[in-house]
């Protein structure tokens, strides 16, 4: 037993309680499984070297990483539709650990995408405002079309 009930932090049969919201564990896989697609690709791309299609410039401020960040939170919004509060945190404490990925460089994310990162501004690892409220955006429109389905 992680803890008590009523604390902020309990296991249940299916669900997790994390500051008082109830979550499905799928919610936590999914985010899991968001973060393996990310280092999957990352590591990927050091190791092949091939078309950078997720950091293109689609537009002149959409780029398939903010696509993904909306696609990623608008399954959240679409399934776990009582968890906006706790997707925000976790979208922006990710916006943290990428911006200090690039500004500290750690060594053990070199191969994960650092690889190909030449001089000083350029860096793989970045935190946008924008990715939040790509974030926020995704996880509405999942959230009201899942009510607009039912």
């Amino acid at each position: 037993m992680l803890s008590k009930k009523g604390s902020f932090f309990e296991v249940g049969k299916n669900t997790i309680n994390v500051f008082n919201t109830k979550v499905d564990v799928l919610y936590i896989l999914w985010f899991a499984f968001i973060l393996f697609l990310v280092m999957s690709y990352s590591f990927l791309y050091c190791q092949f070297k091939f078309f950078d299609f997720m950091s293109h410039k689609y537009t002149k401020h959409i780029s398939g990483w903010l696509i993904s960040h909306f696609i990623a939170f608008a399954v959240a919004g679409f399934f776990f539709p009582n968890t906006l509060v706790l997707s925000m945190i976790l979208g922006i404490l990710w916006e943290i650990v990428e911006w200090s990925g690039g500004k500290f460089k750690p060594s053990f994310l070199k191969p994960f995408g650092e690889c190909h990162s030449k001089g000083p501004n350029k860096v793989w690892w970045y935190g946008k405002y924008e990715d939040i409220v790509a974030d926020f955006a995704g996880f509405m429109v999942g959230k009201y079309t899942g009510v607009l389905l039912k």
